[in-house]
């Protein structure tokens, strides 16, 4: 969550400025911005719409693990779930909340990969 919030921070333009607050701020500045941001409750989701997830499947016909494509059709926000704050939909109705990254979703293709030839192998 906080490398994805120092990139954010790192491109972000501010109104008609094409300079961005890199362009503005060392290094070091932006990721103390980030650390505080994050210490005051900032939730920063993996992902945003239109971006493609990776996905286990093991399929009901064959028992077949293989790996499904995503696209991310929602993020949804929930102040009632804790230390799972949000719910990524994507099209097809699958959904996903931060636990799940890293176990049956994945960022990359290469990530989902890595994982499904761990499971074969144990």
């Amino acid at each position: 969550m906080r490398d994805r919030l120092i990139e954010l921070l790192k491109g972000a333009t501010f109104g008609a400025n094409v300079h961005t607050l890199a362009d503005h701020l060392k290094e070091e500045s932006i990721e103390a911005v980030a650390d505080h941001l994050l210490a005051a409750g900032v939730i920063v989701p993996p992902c945003k719409v239109g971006d493609a997830l990776y996905g286990i499947r093991r399929s009901a016909k064959t028992g077949e693990t293989y790996i499904e494509e995503l696209e991310v059709a929602e993020v949804m926000y929930f102040s009632n779930r804790g230390v799972r704050p949000f719910i990524i939909a994507c099209f097809g109705g699958k959904k996903y909340d931060n636990a799940d990254f890293g176990k049956t979703v994945f960022l990359t293709r290469e990530e989902a990969e890595h994982a499904l030839a761990e499971r074969r192998e144990g």
